[in-house]
């Protein structure tokens, strides 16, 4: 049965390869080829019975198989515009995912390393930070505060305000000025007035549950090569002899 089934449908669509051939109808589209029989069975059954007469019957089957034909014509543009439109939609997620991995292939990343230098004054003084960029691509403007905004730079007057650092690139030096930290920290909600290192408490002598309070938070700020803004936020924990290092997050702005 199955193999008597396949025969028919080969022999049908050999028939619809040739109709297709020499008159341009596809009968594989069964509302093309229902539209097309009941048509064909009205006109003769109209002839038959003398309700179209014998000079009209071939103008009537004329004008019916141009019918067919324009619905044929109109079933084959729309769905050349659906293929159309599916291809284009495809090709529109493809480089749509090309876009996000050269994203990913040029995302820098910052992070500030290990600790943060103290000066050897009495009492010692916010001095140096180091930071590297651990992304894959260029971090252009690289800009260091502490307050939220980015509004109030921490570094020294007498270093560049800003930097640029390629993969993997390592920036061992850049002095503070705790001043402008003070400021920034002020921003965050911390209370002081002289020192960082005599404002934060250490957490040395903080209960496990207080350990928040030896904390605050370094922002850096910079771009891709694209123009795509990032900002590393940084904790810094107050602890003995060290503002050491707790976390390095990324964020998109």
């Amino acid at each position: 049965m199955f193999n008597r089934y396949r025969e028919l449908r080969e022999k049908r669509d050999n028939l619809n390869q040739i109709l297709k051939r020499e008159i341009g109808l596809d009968f594989t589209s069964t509302l093309i080829l229902i539209f097309f029989v009941f048509g064909t069975v009205v006109i003769f059954a109209g002839y038959f019975v003398g309700l179209i007469k014998t000079n009209d019957f071939i103008s009537a089957f004329i004008l019916w198989f141009t019918a067919v034909v324009i619905l044929d014509y109109t079933k084959e543009t729309h769905d050349l515009k659906a293929n159309s439109d599916r291809t284009l939609k495809e090709i529109r997620k493809q480089n749509e995912h090309i876009e996000n991995q050269l994203r990913i292939e040029q995302e820098p990343y910052l992070v500030i390393k290990d600790h943060i230098v103290i000066a050897g004054s009495d009492p010692g003084r916010l001095h140096i930070i180091m930071f590297k960029n651990i992304g894959r691509g260029a971090a252009l403007n690289v800009l260091a505060t502490t307050d939220p905004e980015g509004k109030i730079s921490i570094i020294e007057a007498s270093n560049p305000h800003s930097v640029d650092l390629g993969p993997g690139e390592v920036n061992n030096g850049w002095a503070i000025d705790e001043n402008q930290v003070i400021k920034g920290l002020k921003e965050q909600g911390v209370s002081i007035e002289d020192s960082v290192v005599l404002g934060i408490p250490d957490e040395s002598s903080l209960r496990e549950s207080e350990k928040f309070k030896a904390d605050f938070y370094i922002f850096l700020w910079y771009q891709d090569q694209l123009g795509k803004k990032y900002k590393t936020v940084t904790k810094i924990r107050h602890s003995g002899a060290f503002f050491k290092v707790m976390e390095n997050r990324r964020e998109n702005i």
